[in-house]
């Protein structure tokens, strides 16, 4: 599953819920979907592959709802997420 799948899908998941993605974050990156209760930022390693600490679930919807008034569509205000999440990190 992609980032921008995820994204696209949030209201599916549980407000807890954090993603990891793979960098570089991009929308096409690969996610994993972890129970938030947890609270490890650590990089999880799956098939391979490294995931990074991307941002909880809860902070991805006021993102969005920050983003809504600025008139972009769905792809741009993933890629603003995206971005906000790099330039915090």
């Amino acid at each position: 599953m992609n980032l921008f799948t995820v994204l696209l899908n949030i209201q599916e998941y549980s407000e807890t819920d954090v993603l990891y993605v793979e960098q570089p974050w991009s929308l096409e990156s690969d996610v994993i979907l972890l129970d938030g209760s947890k609270e490890d930022t650590k990089p999880m390693v799956k098939n391979h592959q490294v995931f990074e600490y991307f941002l909880e679930i809860f902070m991805i919807n006021e993102l969005f709802e920050d983003l809504e008034t600025q008139n972009l569509c769905i792809q741009d205000q993933c890629q603003r997420i995206i971005e906000y999440v790099i330039n915090d990190a």
